[in-house]
C-alpha cells in the first residue's frame, strides 16, 4: 500500500512523462511547418515563373523529379555579420511518395569544412557561400544535395511587414545588445503582433542561457533554446499565412520574394516540388534536431553531434529505405531471450536500439505495438518470431518505431 506522499509522487512522474509526449508531438508538428515555409518560397516562386511563362511552357518535357534534397539558409547580410548562416535546415523532399524529411542543424554544430579544418558549420558559408555550405554539408551527412535556398534576413523582415505582423505570445523579456553586430533586442512578455525586426530579433535571441540549442531530456532526445523559439514563430507565421486576407498581398510578396532568396534551383523543379508540397500530407514529414550535446574543444563552444545517432537519422530522413527502430522488451522471464530475439532481428537489417525487462513477466502472448505509419513493418517483425504475436497501433508517442514484448508463446 503506498502512501500519500508516494501516491503524490506517482502522479507526478506520470504528469511529467505525459508533459514530455505532449511536448514531443508539439514539437514534430511545429517542424512540419518549417516545410511549410519552405512551400511558401517554391510556390511564391512558382508564381513567378508561371507568370511570366505560363504553365504550359513550364510543364512540357519536364519529368517528374525524384528525390530532392535542399540545403535552406538563413543568412546574415547588410548590417548584420554578412558571412554566417544562422538558420541550417536540410529538407528532403520525395515527390512520388509524398514524402518529406527535415533536419535542423545549429549553428555551432562542430564539422570538418573542405579546406578550412574543422569549424563551426556556420562559417562555411562566411569561407565559401553557398555553395561550400552545401559541400560541406554533402561531406558531412554523407548525402548529395541538389540545391541550396538561401533567405536573407533582411528580405525575410519585409515579408513580415508585408503580411501586417506576427502574432505571437512572447515567453519572456528578452533584452540583448551587440554593437558590432547591430543587434538592438528589446522585447516584452505577452502576447502581441511582432513586426518584421522584432520577429527577427525574437528568432535571434539566444542570450537565456540554452544558446542556439540545448539538450534539455537526453531520453526523449528534447531540445531547448534558439531552436525551439524558431520553431514557435514558424507556428505563428503559418497562422498568418493560412488567413484569407494574404490572398491580396501576393504579388507585393512576390516583390519579397525576389529581393529576400537565393536559388540555383531550375524554374522547372521549384514548380514540380511546389505543387508536390502543395499536396503533401503532413503526416507524413518526419523531422529531427541533429542529435548530440553542447560542449567545448580548447576555448571554443560547440554542439558535438552524435555520430552513431546521426547515421540513423539521415538514413530514416533522407534515403527511401529507413532503418526501423525496435525496442525489445522480456515479458515472459525466459533468462537471455531479449537478447537472442535483439541479435535475430539485427540480423534482418533492424536497429534495435534497447534491451531490456517489461514491467511485467506475465505475458502470455507476445505483443509488437508500432507507431503512425509503421503496422507492415511490425508484421513482418511478428513473421520473423514464429509467434501468434498481437499487433498493436499505440495510441501513444513510442521512442522507437516499433516495440516488441516478448511472451511466453516464443518459441526459439
Amino acid at each position: 500500500m503506498l502512501s500519500p506522499e508516494e501516491v503524490a509522487q506517482k502522479k507526478q512522474e506520470m504528469e511529467m512523462k505525459r508533459e514530455l509526449k505532449r511536448e514531443k508531438r508539439r514539437r514534430r508538428s511545429l517542424f512540419a511547418l518549417i516545410v511549410g515555409i519552405v512551400a511558401l518560397v517554391l510556390m511564391i516562386g512558382t508564381a513567378i515563373i508561371t507568370y511570366r511563362m505560363g504553365t504550359r511552357g513550364v510543364q512540357q518535357g519536364a519529368a517528374d523529379p525524384e528525390r530532392t534534397n535542399i540545403l535552406v539558409l538563413g543568412a546574415d547580410k547588410g548590417e548584420y555579420d554578412p558571412g554566417r548562416t544562422d538558420t541550417i535546415i536540410l529538407v528532403s523532399v520525395d515527390p512520388k511518395a509524398k514524402e518529406v524529411g527535415v533536419l535542423s542543424v545549429p549553428r555551432d554544430t562542430r564539422v570538418m569544412i573542405p579546406g578550412r579544418g574543422y569549424n563551426r558549420i556556420n562559417t562555411a558559408y562566411a569561407f565559401g557561400g553557398p555553395q561550400l555550405a552545401k559541400k560541406t554539408v554533402e561531406n558531412w551527412l554523407g548525402i548529395d544535395i541538389d540545391y541550396y535556398v538561401v533567405v536573407d534576413f533582411a528580405g525575410f523582415e519585409h515579408i513580415v511587414d508585408t503580411l501586417g505582423g506576427v502574432e505571437i505570445d512572447v515567453e519572456k523579456r528578452m533584452r540583448y545588445q551587440d554593437r558590432a553586430q547591430g543587434l538592438h533586442i528589446d522585447l516584452h512578455p505577452g502576447r502581441q503582433v511582432l513586426d518584421g525586426r522584432q520577429a527577427l530579433n525574437y528568432i535571434r535571441y539566444r542570450a537565456d542561457g540554452l544558446g542556439d540549442v540545448s539538450l534539455v531530456d537526453p531520453v526523449q532526445e528534447l531540445y531547448g533554446g534558439r531552436v525551439q523559439r524558431q520553431q514557435r514563430f514558424l507556428e505563428a507565421l503559418a497562422r498568418e499565412l493560412v488567413k484569407p486576407t494574404v490572398i491580396a498581398k501576393v504579388p507585393a510578396l512576390i516583390d519579397d520574394f525576389r529581393s529576400a532568396v537565393q536559388t540555383d534551383m531550375p524554374a522547372q523543379t521549384m514548380v514540380k516540388l511546389g505543387l508536390a508540397l502543395r499536396d503533401m500530407d503532413l503526416q507524413k514529414v518526419k523531422s529531427r534536431v541533429v542529435p548530440g550535446v553542447g560542449g567545448e574543444i580548447g576555448s571554443a563552444s560547440y554542439w558535438l553531434a552524435d555520430q552513431d545517432k546521426l547515421k540513423r537519422v539521415v538514413q530514416d530522413l533522407f534515403h527511401s529505405t529507413p532503418v526501423v527502430t525496435v525496442q525489445v522488451l522480456n515479458g515472459n522471464g525466459q533468462s537471455g531471450v531479449a537478447r537472442q530475439v535483439a541479435q535475430s532481428l539485427q540480423g534482418e537489417g533492424y536497429d534495435v536500439v534497447t534491451v531490456g525487462n517489461a514491467a511485467r513477466f506475465d505475458y502470455q502472448q507476445t505483443e509488437v505495438h508500432f507507431r503512425q505509419d509503421r503496422e507492415q513493418v511490425a508484421r513482418r517483425i511478428a513473421d520473423l518470431l514464429h509467434s501468434q504475436a498481437v499487433i498493436k497501433a499505440s495510441p501513444e508517442d513510442l521512442e522507437t518505431d516499433v516495440v516488441v514484448i516478448l511472451g511466453k508463446d516464443l518459441r526459439l
